[in-house]
Parts: structure tokens; C-alpha cells; sequence
């Protein structure tokens, strides 16, 4: 908001948030983590030179929304090792020639432990199904090192409608570990009553997740989609100083 100081200067006043001061607590770390080891000095991010741990797309659903496509489903980790993932996807004109390229970018949760499952949603604008014979998907992985900790708890979900009439999936985060996860990324994914993915959104927070310490989130969906939800489940990367 905006402030008048009397003198006809108007200053704006930045809202800040109070952080409730906790006692000092010990937190035990005892969650599974994942190393890499032997690797060389020229090596980069990633480790290229081992068979690729083995990643699946167990679902993919084409929709068309009034500016674009959207393919949107799940992936799961197979293997044993952590995995780095990603999904593209090509769409294919009638005579077999790709229209358009496009990478799930942000929209999914990139680092998957074993057996993990990731929605992941990748958008096409301006184009049309009718445009459309078929679609291509790859989804590329990388043996990563991983830890399953912070562990980041999902509370308090409900669907609602905020103050511009628009549906929202509401919760709270809270950062079980004793660590300071400094972005946190949220990515939800919704199921009709069979089952099927029909809408995955996803959206940053704009505070640190300090540990123990809830922190209320939310994220829109399309109003046509928010009807036929049947459940919905949240997932949430972050991102760390020298770590993601």
C-alpha cells in the first residue's frame, strides 16, 4: 500500500511477514540419500557415462484449451537410483512431420527417487487438436545424487473459491527438516472420478520455508476443470543454495 507522510510525498509500505521465533530444537536426520561417486573432474552435471536409470510415462491425456494444447500425465521412477527427469513432446501433423516441439519445463518435479511418481504438463500455444494426428513422447533421465530430505509436508488442502471468483487449491507447507528450503515450488495434479489426470498447475512461493514453521500456498485451476475433480494430490520441489 501507499502512504501519504503529510508533506504530499506518497511512499509506498512494503508488507512484511512475522516470523514466529521458535526455541532451538534437534532435528534427527535419518532419511535415505543417494551419492555419486567416481566420477570425473570434466564430468558435468549429471552422470552420462551409466545406463540411464529407468523412467516410465504411465499416462498422457491431449486437451484442448481455448489458446492452446496441453499434454499433461504422470511418470514414475522404475529403478533404484535417483533419477533427473524430464518429459518432451512432439505433436504430428497427418503426414507424420512434427508441428511443434515443446519440454514439461518447470511443471513437474524434475528429481525422483525410486519408485516417486511426478505429473508433469507441457503447453502448446496457438495450436489446435484438429491440427493433430498424433503425439511423441520421450522422457529423458539422469543418474543423479539425491536425499529424501527436507521432507516438505502437504496440510490443510481444500478447493475454494478466492476473492476474484476464480477455483484455487489451498494448503499449507511445512519444512520438517532443519533445514531452510529457500524456494519452494509447488506442483498439483487432478484426477477425475476414474482416475484419469485432467489438469496439473503449478506455482512458487514467494517466502523461504523456515523449519517448522507452516506456510500457506496456493494454486488456480481452470474453472471448467475445477467441476470434474475428483481428488488431487500436491507435490513440491525446492530449490537450495548450491543444491536442488
Amino acid at each position: 500500500k501507499v502512504r501519504n507522510d503529510g508533506s504530499g510525498t506518497w511512499k509506498v509500505v512494503w508488507s512484511t511477514s512475522k516470523v514466529p521465533k521458535l526455541a532451538p530444537q534437534v532435528i534427527p536426520v535419518n532419511y535415505l540419500r543417494w551419492d555419486v561417486i567416481n566420477r570425473g573432474a570434466e564430468d558435468d552435471w549429471g552422470v552420462q557415462n551409466v545406463d540411464s536409470p529407468q523412467v516410465r510415462i504411465v499416462s498422457m491425456n491431449a486437451l484442448q484449451r481455448p489458446d492452446r494444447v496441453v499434454i499433461l500425465g504422470e511418470i514414475v521412477n522404475e529403478d533404484t537410483v535417483p533419477a533427473y527427469v524430464n518429459v518432451n513432446a512432439a505433436l504430428l501433423a497427418p503426414d507424420g512431420s512434427p508441428v511443434a516441439q515443446e519440454t514439461s519445463f518447470d511443471k513437474i518435479s524434475h528429481t525422483l527417487l525410486p519408485k516417486q511418481v511426478s505429473p508433469y504438463r507441457i503447453d502448446f500455444p496457438g495450436m489446435k487438436l484438429q491440427q493433430i494426428k498424433s503425439v511423441r513422447m520421450d522422457a529423458k533421465a539422469m543418474l543423479v545424487p539425491a536425499t529424501a530430505d527436507p521432507v516438505i509436508a502437504v496440510t490443510q488442502q481444500r478447493m475454494e473459491t478466492d476473492a476474484l471468483g476464480k477455483k484455487v487449491l489451498r494448503g499449507e507447507l511445512l519444512n520438517q527438516s532443519g533445514q531452510i528450503v529457500n524456494i519452494p515450488h509447488v506442483v498439483a495434479s487432478y484426477y477425475d472420478a476414474n482416475g484419469k489426470v485432467i489438469w496439473v498447475s503449478d506455482g512458487y512461493l514467494d517466502q523461504e520455508l523456515l523449519p517448522q514453521i507452516p506456510v500457506a500456498f496456493a494454486v488456480d485451476l481452470p474453472d471448467d476443470v475445477a467441476g470434474k475433480v475428483q481428488t488431487y494430490h500436491v507435490v513440491v520441489n525446492y530449490y537450495q543454495k548450491n543444491n536442488s
